[in-house]
């Protein structure tokens, strides 16, 4: 049975750049997502649809530095037996907040709340077929 891939040696140095990368990248994706919603907020024009949008978004992108910062003080200070757990870690708190985010902008469109607003109606007659 495979277990799928594991680091079994060579240099922490490498994750430690990777972690630092992605951190940067979490830190410029929060800082495209700031600058609209300052210029939103400012001109008070958001729907209730986009409030939670930039709201969710941005709480999203806080996580997600602190779980990269993480990973980093982790291949900075702690031994490399430590990366497997941050890097699974990692990966299912990025997918379980995407899909909250998705959610809640969801529930937030399709509420009763947002009469006399513009908002999105989702499809409920999307079907799948699995393959065989």
């Amino acid at each position: 049975m495979s277990r799928g891939c594991l680091m079994t040696a060579g240099d922490s140095t490498l994750m430690t750049i990777e972690w630092a990368l992605l951190l940067s990248y979490d830190i410029v994706m929060m800082t495209f997502m700031l600058i609209p919603a300052f210029r939103a907020y400012k001109q008070n024009g958001m729907s209730q649809v986009s409030r939670a949008m930039y709201k969710d978004g941005i709480t999203y992108c806080i996580y997600l530095i602190a779980v990269s910062l993480a990973n980093l003080l982790v291949g900075l200070v702690l031994s490399p037996d430590y990366f497997d757990i941050m890097l699974i870690t990692g990966r299912s708190v990025r997918a379980i907040l995407a899909c909250r985010v998705i959610l809640h902008i969801r529930e937030v469109g399709e509420s009763k709340s947002n009469k006399g607003e513009s908002y999105y109606v989702f499809r409920d007659d999307v079907r799948f077929i699995g393959l065989k």
